[in-house]
């Protein structure tokens, strides 16, 4: 039962925590380097992009049910 709530609590924070920091920092970066004008390298979104939709799906989803 420990374990379950710990594995819960788990993706709870990677996923409303994690994921709109995560693509704050990406998207920073982004512009940063278009401000500089270095080529951007966009293959950080690929990862960032999974845990971020879930994470406005999720919010979507409370919104429209409360």
């Amino acid at each position: 039962m420990f374990q379950t709530v710990c594995g819960f609590l788990a993706c709870v924070m990677c996923i409303f925590i994690l994921g709109p920091i995560a693509m704050i920092i990406v998207c920073g970066r982004v512009v940063h380097n278009w401000i500089r004008g270095v080529p951007n390298d966009y293959s950080n979104f690929e990862s960032v992009y999974p845990m971020f939709l879930t994470f406005v799906l999720l919010i979507t989803i409370c919104y429209i049910l409360v």
